[in-house]
């Protein structure tokens, strides 16, 4: 909440001392009788918020429709890559990609990373590449990672809560994993790159960001 609050305030998250959420304003009655309000998603959270300078804002948490990260009561970090969504979704009127072939799948060579812990020394943008791996024909299987443990961290935060697994071509750098439709087969091998993906609004000195079980293949 206070970093959704720092930026609807466009200040920094370290200007922000104190949060209170607002009691929801009680209902209007007329002649007798309760006028209800009923808003799509749920209404919104509202807070008032006090600066460093002393000075108080009312801000809405804007929680309406699917709560974002910042209006749940239980925030944890989201693992997030390709083939995690709707990688494999097949367009209408579209063909199968066929399966790799032998010869590919016997030069294939499946990137995994049992555990890696990334120290989070700078607010900001951050791209870790954590290796390479060889896809039959091209074609992207599996692209997936845990943390260690996903309860929200004291130490950093990450914006939205979300940190992807990008995989990037090596061999072919202009074509994307975007869909396996889109990306379409290539002759032999394609080396690829696995990178997580993140941007962090603040942290602590020695803060750690602990990833597992990295695969891509």
């Amino acid at each position: 909440m206070a970093d959704y609050a720092a930026l609807k305030l466009r200040t920094a998250w370290s200007e922000i001392v104190a949060i209170g959420v607002l009691p929801r304003p009680t209902p209007e009655v007329r002649d007798g009788v309760t006028i209800l309000h009923v808003t799509s998603g749920g209404p919104n959270v509202m807070t008032l918020v006090t600066l460093r300078d002393g000075s108080v804002h009312e801000v809405s948490m804007d929680c309406g429709g699917i709560p974002p990260i910042h209006c749940r009561d239980n925030p944890e970090l989201q693992a997030a890559s390709v083939t995690m969504g709707g990688y494999f979704d097949t367009p209408e009127g579209a063909t199968p990609v066929p399966s790799p072939d032998r010869v590919a799948l016997a030069a294939a060579k499946p990137m995994r990373v049992p555990s890696l812990d990334i120290p989070i020394d700078h607010d900001g943008h951050y791209e870790v590449p954590v290796g390479e791996a060889t896809l039959p024909n091209g074609v992207l299987s599996v692209a997936d990672f845990t943390f260690a443990s996903t309860a929200w961290p004291t130490s950093f935060t990450i914006a939205d809560g979300v940190v992807k697994l990008d995989v990037r071509s090596l061999d072919n750098p202009g074509r994307l994993f975007a869909n396996i439709h889109d990306h379409g087969l290539v002759a032999g091998t394609e080396r690829v790159e696995g990178v997580l993906v993140f941007d962090v609004l603040h942290h602590s000195p020695g803060a750690v960001l602990s990833v597992r079980d990295l695969r891509v293949q």
